[in-house]
């Protein structure tokens, strides 16, 4: 089997995901390990929990990408007192590797939001702040249907995308979503609520995975509409296209997308 290091993995990951591009609040990059580290195996996931860890041990990875960063908030020190600090201190003695592309993946061309808005139709889709530097790229998107469509639709085909069974939908007062008509739609994987309340879109309708209640309010009481889907719920779909892009830059690699990966929350 094949090795690379991951000095090489890492210029690789810039040709999909280049760093420069993430939010600058953003804990993106190298979190555990050594550039020199030799990999072989690779798994990839949305968070890193104590499952995806197990999994990726028993799978004898050298390396995982964890789309959230492991490292957000700063740590004081690395023991066994708390499921994180256990799993970074398992990293450290087994030499293993930890990366997180994060936002730089949501603004990347062909990235998370990307992949999200190709479901939604036929449609002329940029991005809502654009990368000066990237073509393409830059944070969230604006989508311009060719057709203006009912919301029923579009959920119906958010949900397709996604794989998902269910959607918080609201609407401005006094309209349905079957009379409500959609010819543009702002998107942002995860959390959208900061991005849209800094920018504003002028569009008809607002995506993304969670939001706060009055951001919600606000936008209805503006006359848009807003469709939440679940924070990874919009991000984890996306990974097997990721995966099959890693496979493509970095050959060297037996990369995977992690089965014990989910989401913290479930329908009852």
């Amino acid at each position: 089997m094949l090795t690379m290091r991951v000095r090489a993995i890492l210029a690789a990951l810039e040709t999909i995901a280049p760093l420069r591009l993430a939010e600058s609040w953003d804990k993106v990059g190298l979190h555990v390990g050594s550039p020199n580290t030799k990999v072989r195996r690779g798994l990839v996931c949305i968070d890193l929990t104590q499952a995806v860890m197990d999994e990726a041990l028993a799978a004898k990875a050298e390396m995982i990408i964890a789309y959230h960063p492991p490292i957000f908030r700063g740590l004081m020190r690395l023991t066994d007192a708390t499921w994180k600090e256990r799993l970074l201190v398992t990293a450290v003695r087994r030499r293993m590797a930890i990366y997180s592309p994060h936002t730089a993946l949501d603004a990347a061309a062909d990235g998370v939001n990307d992949w999200l808005c190709q479901g939604m139709g036929k449609a002329k889709v940029e991005p809502m702040v654009a990368n000066l530097e990237i073509a393409g790229a830059g944070s969230g998107r604006i989508v311009t249907l060719q057709r203006p469509v009912s919301l029923k639709t579009v959920a119906l085909r958010i949900k397709q995308r996604l794989g998902v069974g269910h959607l918080t939908v609201s609407t401005p007062l006094g309209v349905s979503a079957t009379k409500a008509k959609i010819a543009t739609i702002g998107v942002c994987v995860g959390a959208g609520g900061g991005l849209f309340a800094e920018q504003r879109p002028k569009v008809d309708l607002l995506v993304t995975g969670e939001m706060r209640h009055h951001d919600i309010l606000d936008a209805t009481c503006r006359g848009q509409s807003v469709i939440l889907a679940g924070h990874s719920e919009t991000e984890r779909p996306y990974l097997p296209h990721y995966c099959e892009r890693l496979k493509t830059v970095i050959p060297g690699v037996d990369w995977r997308v992690s089965r014990a990966d989910r989401s913290p929350m479930t329908f009852v």
